[in-house]
């Protein structure tokens, strides 16, 4: 079982679904994305195994215990103190030993940043008030809401996104 917080059109569960048989992936997320999504998923023939909640991610019961969580493009709107609240609710709902994926734009953790991310944290500060966060701010959140150390996974990149992987303890 899979838990896609703020998870939209849920594409990215119905691939993991389609690549793992007896998946299934509940996606959670604001009333609009949700009825959007659920429209994505049914016209793919996956509403079977992909299911739209409707609910805000910091006040929703995010049900459980799930296998697996997806934290997708969200953490570079929130504050550290909100992504340390979204990731405690997660690991709640989480079966120990459960594995979290985080996909997002991050900053290096060197002084120097790249002119694209200084861009995008720019524009994420404009547009939220938030900014785009350090693997190593990453890690500090994920241990204060009871992760493991994230593992960074390879995957194509877009300039700046990354792929972090940790384990409920």
């Amino acid at each position: 079982s899979l838990l896609d917080v703020a998870g939209g059109h849920g594409w990215f569960s119905a691939e993991l679904c389609k690549r793992h048989a007896g998946l299934q992936a509940t996606v959670l997320d604001l009333p609009g994305s949700a009825r959007v999504g659920r429209e994505i998923i049914a016209r793919a023939g996956m509403s079977d195994r992909v299911v739209h909640r409707e609910g805000d991610m910091f006040e929703a019961d995010l049900g459980g215990p799930y296998d697996g969580a997806l934290v997708f493009d969200i953490v570079h709107h929130l504050s550290g103190t909100q992504i340390v609240t979204l990731l405690q609710r997660v690991r709640e709902a989480l079966k120990p030993g459960g594995t979290l994926a985080i996909l997002d734009m991050f900053r290096s953790d060197a002084r120097r940043q790249r002119a694209s991310a200084a861009a995008l944290g720019l524009l994420f500060h404009l547009t939220s008030g938030a900014d785009l966060h350090s693997p190593a701010e990453l890690a500090g959140h994920l241990s204060d809401a009871g992760f493991s150390a994230p593992k960074r996974v390879k995957i194509r990149r877009i300039p700046d996104q990354d792929l972090y992987q940790a384990t409920a303890v």
